[in-house]
Formats: C-alpha cells, structure tokens, sequence
C-alpha cells in the first residue's frame, strides 16, 4: 500500500507532501484546488485549508496518510551571507510584506533580518556569513549617566541594534563604544562626519583603553582593501568617513556597523545611502539627535538601514502613515501607531527630561543698533526684487552688513562682536552660516584664532578642534561644518553671529557646548541680532515657534511660510508691498 508523509513546510502556511514516485499520487496531488511543485526541493506541498481535500482523496484511493508535521521541517534552511546578496532555499512566496521587501532586495544585511523572521515563525534557520571574529578587548573608565544605562538596557533587549536618538551632547558616542565593550567582539566599522573621526579615537581611547584605525580617501586606491584587513587584524574597529564609502567596495563582512549622524543615509537617491546599505554587518546602530528632520520617507530610509524593512514595503508604509497626497503636501496620519512602533527600534531622550545632569543653558539676545546707512541701505536693496530673492538678501545682509554695502570697512555687528569677545575670558566659539564672514573675522580678530569652515580639508578639521581643546583663552571660527557632533565641553561660551533659519540647527550649535561630562555648572549662548531687519522674525521663530522644528514633519516648510507672512507684514510699515503686476516688492507711491 502507498502511504504519503506530510510535513510542516518552511513555508509558512503551508504543508509539504512527500513519496515516493507514484503516478496516481501525483495525479492527486494534480486535482487539488491549490497546490505547487517546489523544483529546488523536488516535492509537492499544499496550503493547510487544503489539507482535508488531500485527506478525503488519499482516503478514497485506499492510500494511508502519515502526518508528521509535528516534527518540523525535513531539515534546516540555510541563508549564506555574501557581500553581493543573500542566497537562501526559502521560496520566495511570503504574506508579509517586510519579508517581501526582503527579498526584493536581497542586500548583505537583509539575510540576517529575513532568518530573524523565519525563526520566529518556528522554522530552523542557519546563517552562514564570514565574519571573522575579532576580540576586541576593551576596558571601560566611564560611569555612565541614569538614563544612558536605561539607554544600554533598550540595545541589550534588541541585541545591540536600533537607533538612539538622544539629544545633542547627551553622550551618544558613549553609548556606542559601551555597546561595542559590552559585546567585546568585532570587527566594527564606525562611519561619522570627517570632522568627527578623531574624537571618536579619543573617546575609545580616554574612557574605553580602546585604539582605533582611521581609513579615509587619502589612503591610496589600490592599498585601501589592503589597509582594511590590516586594520581589522591591529585594533578591529574601523573609523571613516561617508565620503570614503560611497565607490568603495570590499570582501569584508562586520559584526557591528556604527552609524554617526545616521540622517545623512535618509536619501535613498544617493550613492552612500546605497552602498551602505550593502555592508554585510549582524549589528547595526544609528546615531542621530535629529531623526526626524523634513518627512517620513526620510524617517522609512534610515530605519531601513539599521533594521531592514522595519516598517515593511515603501508602498505599506506610504499606505499606514503617509498616504492622503494632494498636490505637492503629504497628508500624514497613525502618527500615534507610527512612533509606538518606533520605540520597539528608537531610544529617545530630549535634553529636558534629563536637565539636572547637564550644565545650565542661559540664552541671551544681543541686540544690534544699525546705523542710518545701513538701514537705508537694507530698505533700498529690497525694492525691486521678487519676495524670495528679498528675503535671502536680507537674510545675509542681517548676518553683516558688509556682506552687501562692499563699501563698509565694519558693520555694527561686528563691532559688537569684538566687545563681547573683550568682555569675555577663556575659550569662545563664535558660529556664522556665511564662510565668507567667517574669513573676514578671521583677519578682523587679533587673538589667538581657530577656524572651520567648508574649505578647510575635512581630515584636518578634527586636528584643529583638538588644538583649539588644547589651547588657553583662545577663540574658534565655525560655519555650520561644526554643527554635528563635535564634542566641545571644555568650553561654555558660544556666540551666534546669525541666527539660523530653524530651532533644530540652533539646537544643534548649543549642544557642542552643554553636554554630559561638562566641566561647567552654567553655559553661556549669545545671539546676535540686528535691529530693523529680518532678524526680528528669526529671532522670533526660534524662540515662540519652536515646536515646528522639535521633531516635526515638514517643520522647515512651515517655518519659511511663517517668516514670509512676518516679513511681508513688517515690509508693509515701511511703505514696501508686492506690485501685484510684476510680483516685485516696490515702495507704495510707485504703483498705488
């Protein structure tokens, strides 16, 4: 007599069917309403809901059925890890759609994250990739704040990967390098800003007796695959920048992958998005005090990089949270569901909920008076010009006059900037969005100086806030360059020259200075505005609209509409409107 053996398949949902060759009981197998072959596997299997039309079948061609489902699969899916893909037996059939995108992809890190979901389906799934296992040894000399030991108890439960999103000078880099102690194993990749580099080699080696090895673009083509492999076998963590990843390729496989300023991969267009997300790593943890900036695609891609298919399929995602366009706005919803979910893969500490264990942050607005020259000026170089290009004019102009009246040796703001430096002992760092008011204070001011801005070459900027760290009484230059993540607790002076145009960005300057492990109870901010111009509405902004910008969704958008209503309004009780014929700003008498 026939008999056929039925077992739970890796597929989940469904059965497999197994006999030796026979044809009626492949004509059986034929006649049922739902069914397929498996040609890699060489076998028949059904959905369950089919299962008692194969039995009444078998039964009534006298064939004995024998369910063995509850010893699991024959055997154990195997996914190989490569540095091109994932291979995998597991058919590509699957009703949930992060397993879908998966497979879609099949990048490196997808094949780790696609057995976690096996598994948890009951299936027994082995990885094979080529990691090759590195003893870190490291030591750790650093106590660690209340909530940044709740923040190591969220990794510990999801094994070492997800995303913190701890305010700026929260600790972030602690958090990471205690990750990597706590697991001792490597080899690790830490990818940050240029300008960061070497503060994560003085963080692993001050508080965790750690070396690390830099790789950057100045290593020669032919010898960076080369420099790799020595510096996995010398120290076994890696530190380099975005730049360097974006052509490279390598043979090398990571137990852990940092992510510094994780929101630069938010971009799935660009080309170090895309080869980062090809890194094969079983770990990967994102750092970023800004995770939401401008919208919830960006939010999709960096989630997916740390955890691949988090939220599932782009096209699920815009279904649950997104989708409701009109025109060029998004209209969002479930943002409840949204962040609930975040927090199985976000840890999120703001600054105020941990108040007590940082310096005190005083603000204080540094009012500029305008000389008559120059206000007149700022009126006369609005007129005639469309309200976009009047407001980015005013924008600079408020920064420094003489950034637009080339006829100006100094501005007022500058002059105020040089007693306020006068009247102020020890380190300063003074910000400014423009590079080329940066190069003029810089042959204006007769002390000792440091200065950042976009020329400066990006292997040299961590060397030169390091000397300024060094230094006594001693002032620093900086454009936005230093914005993320440079570590400058050993000062607590800071002045805005301008004011950026969002809360985050000013957020993002202060948090250089009030950070954990200051060495001062109190940090001083000063900034500097000019009266009479748009400054007022920045000023504004920053300090009433803030909640557009604290984690926001199209907060930029949003805050540019506030400050053209504002601006328009304050142009109007200068006799400035926009001539309705040629949309140009022009003074009222000319066209009423």
């Amino acid at each position: 007599m026939s008999y056929v053996e039925l077992f739970k398949s890796p597929l989940k949902g469904w059965i497999d069917i197994q006999f030796r060759y026979d044809e009626e009981l492949v004509d059986i197998c034929r006649s049922l309403s739902t069914r397929r072959f498996d040609r890699k596997r060489k076998l028949w299997l059904i959905p369950e809901t089919v299962y008692p039309e194969l039995v009444r079948k078998l039964e009534a061609h006298m064939v004995e059925c024998v369910d063995k489902r509850k010893q699991g699969t024959t055997s154990s899916l195997l996914i190989d890890i490569r540095n091109d893909g994932f291979l995998t037996n597991f058919p590509e059939i699957s009703s949930r759609p992060e397993m879908n995108r998966l497979f879609f992809l099949k990048r490196p890190r997808d094949g780790y994250r696609l057995a976690d979901f096996m598994r948890l389906d009951g299936l027994d799934v082995k990885v094979r990739d080529k990691v090759k296992g590195v003893n870190l040894d490291m030591g750790c000399n650093v106590e660690l704040y209340p909530f940044q030991e709740e923040c190591m108890q969220f990794l510990r439960k999801t094994n070492y990967s997800g995303l913190i999103a701890l305010d700026m000078g929260l600790g972030k880099t602690i958090i990471a390098c205690k990750a990597l102690e706590e697991v001792g194993k490597g080899p690790a990749l830490i990818v940050a800003p240029s300008s960061l580099l070497y503060q994560w080699c003085e963080e692993l080696e001050e508080h965790f007796n750690k070396k690390a090895t830099i790789i950057t673009s100045k290593t020669p083509a032919k010898h960076r695959l080369e420099a790799m492999h020595e510096a996995i076998d010398d120290t076994g963590i890696i530190i380099t920048n975005y730049e360097f990843l974006r052509t490279f390729k390598s043979d090398v496989q990571f137990e852990f992958l940092i992510l510094d300023e994780c929101q630069r991969v938010k971009n799935w267009e660009t080309q170090t998005a895309q080869t980062i997300s090809k890194i094969p790593a079983r770990r990967v943890i994102g750092l970023s005090g800004t995770p939401v900036e401008n919208n919830l695609k960006e939010l999709y891609n960096i989630t997916d990089q740390i955890k691949p298919a988090f939220f599932g399929t782009m096209k699920k995602f815009y279904h649950d949270f997104v989708y409701d366009k009109t025109g060029s706005n998004f209209k969002y919803k479930n943002l409840e569901d949204l962040y609930k979910k975040l927090t199985d893969l976000m840890f999120r500490k703001k600054k105020d909920e941990v108040l007590l264990q940082l310096p005190k942050l005083t603000q204080e607005t540094v009012v500029v008076e305008l000389t008559p020259k120059e206000l007149s000026f700022y009126r006369d170089m609005l007129i005639g010009k469309p309200v976009l290009a009047a407001i980015a004019n005013a924008k600079v102009f408020a920064t420094s006059s003489t950034l637009r009246m080339h006829d100006l040796a100094i501005s007022s703001k500058e002059k105020e900037l040089f007693t306020l430096l006068k009247e102020m002992d020890g380190k300063r760092i003074v910000f400014s969005e423009s590079k080329q008011e940066v190069k003029k204070l810089a042959e204006l001011i007769d002390e000792e100086l440091f200065v950042l801005h976009g020329d400066v070459p990006k292997i040299d900027r961590g060397k030169i806030a390091n000397e300024f760290k060094a230094s006594h009484d001693s002032i620093l230059l900086m454009t936005e360059v230093g914005t993320f993540g440079l570590n400058m607790q050993h000062t607590n002076i800071l002045i805005n020259f301008d004011l950026p145009w969002t809360y985050a960005r000013l957020e993002q300057r202060i948090g250089r200075i009030q950070r954990a492990k200051s060495k001062f109870d109190k940090c001083f901010a000063f900034n500097m505005m000019s009266k009479g111009t748009i400054d007022h509405h920045v000023i504004n902004l920053i300090t009433k609209k803030k909640e557009l910008f604290d984690l926001s969704i199209n907060g930029d958008k949003k805050a540019k509409k506030w400050i053209q209503e504002q601006f328009l309004s304050e142009l109007s009780k200068m006799n400035i409107r926009i001539n309705p014929q040629t949309n140009l700003l022009e003074e009222v008498g000319l066209y009423d």
